[in-house]
């Protein structure tokens, strides 16, 4: 808000004669909003004639000073020399505030100067010297005069300074008044006073004047001077704002933009500064000690607080002088840290496998969460009354000791030191079925097409709705009715009772549902489904409907890019944040790898070119993942800008900080054709199964660090021939330990669709043909997944063997 209020106006102002030459002014200083805080400057003017009103102020002549104003209510006094003996002066003062409004002045203060009565002044003062006594402070001496040239003694001494030479008796008189305590002495007495608050390392000029009882005053004689020492300036300490934190959450304590401003200057040796945080006060039941502030000697430290409340700690900041003088010197601050006790979230989504006698829980960390407890049941409705195991750190956990042959249910706490989370709203169900996936000796299939005819199954996309058991499957509809428009068949876990619903919300023929890609939201009910909408112009759409595929939405999420920005689109769902991130082969952005990043609900969409500095056509046939834990997006590209190799993108979740990595492991030229990637959470490796051109296109598997460090190769082939790799499709079997790949096995086996089975080292591979007595070219375009309640693998496919309608292969 504008500052509109002036100074209130000086009243008061007094003017009386002190010499034949000097006059003082004293008056009452004045706010800065009327009577409140502090004035900025005064503006202080005299005549010869009248001052009555703010007019003939103005016309007045200045007074030169460097008077700053003091607080509102305090007695100011300036005293001004020069005048004319015998001789009346008129005056006003104004005072000026931080926003230039000056209040008004009226009244009529007048002073007259002595007649003089002694026209004889001081002598001279020859014999001064300057000592310097400390950076800030210089010590005068000379030798007393009389009142009448050497007789007698001088009344009073004025001391002036200035920071250049003062080389005349008028720039004495310009040079800054120094307040002095020296009384009268008898000629010839040694005087002495010490200047304070002087700047340091300045060359610093003074002058020495003595008046009489009739204020006749001495001239300036001889130059005086001395330089102060550059003094050791004070660290200065720059703390994060005050923090709010919950219970169980580290704090992180920061001064780490704390600095000694000197230290150049002053060739400080910064090895020898001392940092120190302690803690100064805290909640009552706090256990809390200094010595539990980790690196607490350090600008950047870290604690975690052990109760709710207010934490108050201190951080000291110890310099070095170097060659400067004073000393060294130590700064203090404080920062507060308030801690809440805020109820922990359960974890969003989980998930489980079961086999034999064991089973494999995981779930999307919790934030403020410091370990988590399952709880199980071969019942629905699991609570904390039910069989438990843990606590355990990581988000997931293997429980062994089960019954073979039995459906178990599955929820998950999350703890931390304030308490615990209510049980998770998802309660997914795993069989302990003594047949691992797709090892069942003879495999079943189904036609799951729900009546729809001919090219109804291209480019299947699967997912699974776990609340009730049923299987999704969405295809780009090539049929007659349909061309090309996403399609939802919804199938029990066996493939029977199959539905088929149009999905299109409105997207006309043309292929608007061309490379979907699937996500089923499990917290708020919707199924998400991304196309590469060739109906327009090839931009990402997303589809959003309820779980049986009604109330379908359409949202064009191409966020300003172009034509061609969505070729073969994968998605996430970061529910942390609440986030759908959607990864393209961007055609619009010389095909390399974008993020586009919206709400759950299609809203508030950003891209992001996430190709870290590689070139066009580095985002090819994109395969994406979250590392939940590192809070990091994954995704593995087919990168033709360098040689059609397996890349790794890692990004933080909003695409931010993006790094490259080459991850082919030694292979050569196409070694990274059509990745599909999943994690291994258990043992934090990234898995990257791709059709490997430059090896005949086998299955390869790249196995990495999650960072895609110390990365190896292996060719998963299991005896099998060219061409056996096309297409992967990756599912993790975490509780037997195995890499599930379903292939489109070309050459030799006509494109029927492959099952390779290995370690997840990619040690001891198998192979099985489970096209289960479906003829050639039933296995086109594969996509996996496993089925906890029945402890199947399901692969969905293209089969042109039967009419190019959807397939389900159950193993």
């Amino acid at each position: 808000m504008a500052d509109t209020i002036a100074p209130s106006n000086i009243t008061d102002l007094v003017a009386t004669p002190m010499s034949v030459s000097r006059i003082q002014l004293r008056w009452t200083a004045p706010g800065s909003v009327g009577v409140l805080g502090q004035a900025s400057a005064y503006e202080i003017r005299r005549s010869s004639s009248p001052i009555t009103n703010n007019l003939q102020c103005d016309a007045a002549t200045g007074i030169a000073h460097t008077m700053i104003p003091k607080s509102s209510g305090l007695l100011e006094i300036k005293e001004i020399d020069g005048h004319l003996p015998q001789s009346t002066y008129y005056f006003c003062v104004r005072a000026i505030d931080s926003s230039g409004l000056r209040n008004s002045w009226s009244g009529t203060v007048s002073a007259t100067t002595y007649a003089p009565t002694d026209l004889v002044p001081p002598a001279d003062i020859t014999t001064a010297s300057a000592t310097v006594e400390s950076y800030h402070q210089i010590k005068l001496s000379w030798t007393a005069v009389g009142d009448n040239g050497n007789t007698g003694s001088a009344s009073s001494y004025e001391i002036r300074r200035r920071s250049t030479p003062i080389v005349s008796d008028d720039d004495c008189s310009a040079g800054i008044f120094v307040s002095n305590s020296v009384v009268a002495s008898t000629t010839g007495t040694p005087l002495e006073f010490t200047v304070s608050g002087l700047s340091s390392g300045t060359v610093h000029y003074f002058c020495i004047r003595a008046f009489d009882q009739g204020g006749n005053r001495s001239l300036w004689s001889g130059v005086l001077q001395a330089t102060t020492p550059f003094a050791n300036q004070s660290p200065v300490i720059q703390l994060a704002s005050n923090l709010t934190i919950d219970l169980g959450t580290e704090a992180t304590l920061d001064a780490s933009l704390s600095s000694d401003p000197d230290a150049s200057f002053c060739g400080a040796q910064t090895n020898l500064y001392e940092y120190n945080w302690r803690v100064i006060s805290k909640p009552p039941l706090s256990n809390l000690a200094t010595g539990d502030i980790q690196s607490r000697t350090t600008k950047l430290a870290k604690v975690l607080p052990d109760k709710n409340g207010e934490y108050v700690f201190e951080f000291s900041f110890k310099d070095n002088a170097g060659s400067c003088a004073g000393g060294n010197r130590t700064s203090v601050s404080l920062v507060t840290v308030q801690v809440n006790l805020v109820p922990i979230d359960a974890p969003a989504y989980v998930e489980a496998q079961a086999g034999g006698t064991s089973a494999f829980v995981q779930w999307w960390p919790v934030t403020g969460a410091t370990s988590y407890t399952v709880y199980y049941s071969p019942s629905p409705g699991v609570s904390t009354a039910s069989a438990s195991f843990g606590p355990v750190t990581n988000p997931y956990a293997t429980i062994t000791g089960l019954t073979s042959g039995t459906l178990y249910y599955f929820r998950v706490v999350a703890n931390n030191s304030g308490g615990y989370s209510l049980v998770s709203a998802m309660e997914p169900r795993a069989f302990t079925t003594s047949t691992p996936p797709g090892m069942s000796v003879a495999g079943t299939h189904v036609d799951i097409s729900a009546g729809q005819g001919l090219n109804s199954g291209y480019l299947a996309s699967v997912a699974l709705d776990h609340a009730s058991g049923k299987l999704l499957v969405v295809t780009r509809n090539g049929g007659t009715l349909f061309e090309g428009k996403p399609s939802l068949f919804r199938c029990n876990l066996d493939g029977t009772s199959c539905t088929h619903t149009d999905i299109s919300a409105g997207q006309g023929p043309g292929s608007s549902g061309s490379h979907s890609s699937i996500e089923v939201d499990h917290v708020n009910g919707k199924l998400l489904v991304v196309t590469s909408n060739y109906n327009n112009s090839s931009k990402p759409s997303l589809f959003r409907c309820n779980l049986d595929g009604t109330s379908c939405t359409h949202t064009d999420i191409s966020v300003g890019q172009g034509a061609n920005s969505c070729y073969q689109p994968k998605i996430v769902l970061d529910h942390t944040n609440g986030k759908l991130l959607v990864v393209t082969h961007n055609g619009a952005n010389n095909y390399k790898p974008s993020l586009f990043r919206c709400n759950l609900d299609g809203t508030s969409c950003t891209h992001t070119d996430i190709s870290a500095g590689q070139g066009g056509s580095s985002g090819g046939q994109p395969s994406v993942v979250l590392d939940h834990v590192n809070g990091k997006l994954l995704v593995v590209t087919t990168n033709s800008a360098n040689n059609a190799k397996p890349s790794l993108f890692r990004c933080n979740l909003d695409g931010t900080s993006c790094t490259h990595t080459d991850i082919s492991a030694g292979q050569g030229t196409s070694s990274g054709g059509q990745p599909s990637v999943v994690l291994d959470r258990v043992n934090a490796k990234l898995l990257v199964v791709t059709a490997n051109y430059g090896n005949s296109s086998k299955p390869s598997l790249f196995r990495c660090n999650l960072d895609g460090t110390s990365c190896t190769h292996t060719d998963i082939s299991a005896g099998q021939g060219s061409e056996s790799g096309v297409i992967p499709s990756a599912a993790l079997d975490q509780i037997n330990g195995k890499l599930l790949v379903a292939t489109q096995s070309n050459g030799t086996y006509n494109s029927k669709p492959s099952l390779f089975r290995c370690n997840l080292d990619g040690s001891s591979c198998t192979y099985t043909d489970i096209s289960a007595g479906q003829g050639n070219n039933s296995g086109l375009f594969p996509s996996a997944i496993l089925v906890p309640i029945s402890g199947k693998l399901l692969v969905v496919t293209n089969n042109v063997s039967n009419n190019a309608k959807p397939s389900l292969f159950i193993w």
